[in-house]
C-alpha cells in the first residue's frame, strides 16, 4: 500500500530561531511503552515555517524523498537501517527534482503555497508512478511570489495540482530522477491559507485529495453560503488517470453545484494529515483524517463516503458542555444515500495543531499494535496514540475524563502525565513547542513509522527488542521482558513457518514474509544479548 504524508500550515508560528534565542532545546525523543523505542535518524532538516519538509515518502525501507515546502525542491534521503544498537543520524541527500510552485516571500505573510503532499502509486515500484500535490508556478521554469496573486477572487487561478511523475532510480547519476507524465487534478487556489492536505490512495486505487476552505470562512463557506463553485473544504475522490469514478457518492449535477462528482465528502475547514486503514472492511476504504479547528477544537475523524463534517456550523462534538455550535443549519446534499453530519472520534478543546497520522496495523511493532494509530502535531513536543474499537470505526477510551471523546485540558501544552489525556501520550521530545511534529511516514513493507518534526529532525519508532516476541502465557505480541515466554513462542513459531517468527530481512530486524535462517540468527542474538 502507498504511504503519504504532510503538512500545509501552522496557525500558532513561533520560528525556531526565537526558541532557539529562549533557550528552547530539542529533548531526545522517548516512548512511554516499554515495549518501544524512539531514535532520532535524521538531523539537519529545514526548520521554521518558511521551509518545512511539507512532505515525505519512503520508495523502500530505507530510502526516501523530503519534499520542501516553500522552495519545491525534492531531495532524496537514504536512512539508516534497523538495528539493536545506537543509529547514526543522517542529512538531507541530493537534489532529486525542483518544482516550479507559487512560493511564499518573506514579508508576504504566512501560507500554505508550495508543496502538499507525495505518494507512490499503488502499484509501486513495478509500476514507477510517484503523484504529487503542490501549487504550480502559471510560468514554467521559475517560482513564483505569492504576491502576484489577488486573495478571494473569480475567477481564481487552478493552481492547486496533481502532478504524476515517472520515477527512474538509475537517473541523475544514480541518485533518481522524476519525469512529468501527466496533470490528473486541478482545483481554484483562492487564497495563501488553508489548501488542505496530502493525497492518499484508498484499497480500490483511487485518489482522495482533501481541499482546505482556504479561508472562505470569513465570506463564504459551507453550511454557511456553499462556496461549491471554489471547490473548498471537500474531499475529492479521482482515478489514478484523473477520471472521475462512476461510483463516487453525489450526482454529477446537483442544480448550482457544479463538480460535485469529484467529491467523496464535504464540511472540512483544514486537513492536514490522511491515512487509509489497512484493515478496515468497511464501504469507502476507512479514511481518517485530522482537521485543525480555530482556536478550539482540533479534530481526528474517521470519514465515510458522503460525510458532511459540519463546518463552519459546528467544530468539536455536539454534546461537550463547551460546545456554541449546532448542527440544525447544516447543508445536506441529494444524491444517493445523501451526505450525513458526522461527530468527531476525538478532539483536542484548545487546539493543538494536529498534523500526521499513520496506522500501526500490520506493521513491523508487531501484533500488539495493530489496533493503534498515531497522530502528530505541531503545537507541542508530544507524540500521541489512540486504540481503534473491533470494527475500527471508532476509539477505545478508557479514562472516566475522556468519555466525552474531548482532551480538555488547558494549555493544550501541558504535559498529558497526571491528566485525563495520560493514555494517549505515546511519546515525548518528537520537537519542541510550536516546532513538533509535521507529518508521519512509513516505510512501504514494514510500516515502521517515521515523524518528521519542524525543529529539524527525523524520529523513528521501532520495537525495543526483536526477540520480545510473547507476552506472559506465549501470547503474541512484545510485552518489554525478554524471557522464556519468548524462546518458546519463537521456536514453535519457527517450527511451523509462523509469521510470529518473522524477525528479520536479509539479517536485520524486520519481517520479509520468509521464515528462514536470517530470523533464528535474528532471535538467538537478540535473546542472547537481552536487547
Amino acid at each position: 500500500m502507498p504511504v503519504s504524508c504532510t503538512l500545509l500550515l501552522i496557525r500558532f508560528v513561533f520560528p525556531a530561531a526565537v526558541l532557539a534565542a529562549a533557550g528552547v532545546a530539542a529533548a531526545q525523543p522517548t516512548v512511554t511503552d516499554g515495549r518501544l523505542k524512539a531514535e532520532v535518524v535524521a538531523t539537519g532538516l529545514p526548520t521554521g515555517i518558511d521551509n518545512l519538509v511539507a512532505a515525505m515518502v519512503m520508495l523502500d525501507e530505507r530510502t526516501g524523498l523530503l519534499c520542501y515546502r516553500a522552495t519545491g525542491q525534492i531531495r532524496r534521503i537514504d536512512l539508516p537501517g534497523l538495528s539493536f544498537g545506537p543509529v547514526a543520524p543522517v542529512t538531507a541527500g541530493p537534489l532529486v527534482a525542483d518544482l516550479d510552485i507559487i512560493a511564499r516571500t518573506p514579508g508576504d505573510g504566512q501560507s500554505e503555497y508550495g508543496v502538499q503532499g507525495i505518494v507512490t502509486d499503488p502499484g509501486f515500484p513495478a509500476v514507477p508512478y510517484i503523484y504529487i500535490r503542490y501549487d504550480a508556478s502559471p510560468t514554467p521554469g521559475v517560482d513564483t511570489p505569492q504576491s502576484a496573486f489577488a486573495e478571494f477572487t473569480l475567477p481564481s487561478p487552478q493552481n492547486s495540482v496533481v502532478d504524476r511523475f515517472i520515477w527512474d532510480p538509475s537517473g541523475n547519476g544514480g541518485v533518481g530522477s522524476l519525469a512529468f507524465d501527466r496533470r490528473i487534478h486541478t482545483a481554484d487556489t483562492m487564497s495563501r491559507y488553508h489548501h488542505g492536505g496530502p493525497p492518499v490512495f484508498g484499497p480500490d486505487g483511487t485518489l482522495y485529495i482533501p481541499l482546505g476552505d482556504n479561508r472562505l470562512s470569513f465570506n463564504r463557506a459551507f453550511n454557511n453560503e456553499p462556496s461549491v463553485q471554489f471547490q473548498a473544504g471537500v474531499i475529492h475522490r479521482i482515478n489514478a488517470d484523473g477520471t472521475v469514478p462512476a461510483d463516487n457518492p453525489f450526482p454529477v449535477a446537483i442544480s448550482g453545484w457544479p463538480g460535485t462528482e469529484k467529491w467523496f465528502a464535504y464540511g472540512f475547514r483544514n486537513i492536514f494529515g490522511t491515512a487509509i486503514d489497512p484493515w478496515s472492511t468497511a464501504p469507502g476504504g476507512g479514511l481518517w483524517v485530522t482537521e485543525n479547528g480555530e482556536a478550539t477544537y482540533d479534530e481526528l475523524n474517521y470519514v465515510p463516503r458522503s460525510a458532511n463534517g459540519g463546518f463552519t456550523d459546528i467544530a468539536g462534538p455536539t454534546g461537550h458542555p463547551r460546545q456554541t455550535g449546532n448542527i440544525n443549519g447544516l447543508i445536506q446534499t441529494p444524491g444517493e444515500p445523501g451526505s450525513f453530519y458526522i461527530e468527531p472520534k476525538f478532539s483536542w478543546y484548545q487546539t493543538t495543531g494536529v498534523t500526521g497520522l499513520a496506522f500501526l496495523a500490520g506493521s513491523a511493532l508487531g501484533p500488539a499494535f495493530d489496533s493503534r494509530i498515531l497522530v502528530a502535531n505541531y503545537n507541542t513536543p508530544f507524540l500521541y496514540w489512540f486504540e481503534l474499537n473491533a470494527s475500527r470505526t471508532a476509539l477505545v477510551l478508557r479514562h472516566p475524563g475522556l468519555q466525552d471523546a474531548v482532551d480538555d485540558r488547558l494549555p493544550s501544552n501541558q504535559n498529558p502525565t497526571g491528566t485525563e489525556s495520560a493514555e494517549t501520550l505515546l511519546g515525548r521530545g518528537f520537537g519542541t513547542p510550536f516546532s513538533g511534529g509535521v507529518l508521519i511516514a512509513q516505510t512501504p513493507r514494514l510500516r515502521v513509522p517515521l515523524v518528521v518534526t519542524a525543529d529539524g529532525r527525523i524520529i523513528r519508532v521501532t520495537r525495543r527488542c526483536w526477540a520480545d516476541v510473547a507476552a506472559p502465557g506465549l501470547t503474541p505480541g512484545a510485552d518489554g521482558t525478554i524471557d522464556g515466554d519468548d524462546f518458546i513462542a519463537f521456536i514453535n513459531a519457527f517450527a511451523i513457518g509462523e509469521a510470529l517468527a518473522d524477525l528479520a530481512s536479509g539479517g536485520e530486524p524486520g519481517p520479509d514474509g520468509t521464515v528462514d535462517g536470517d530470523d533464528f540468527i535474528t532471535f538467538i542474538n537478540g535473546f542472547a544479548a537481552g536487547c
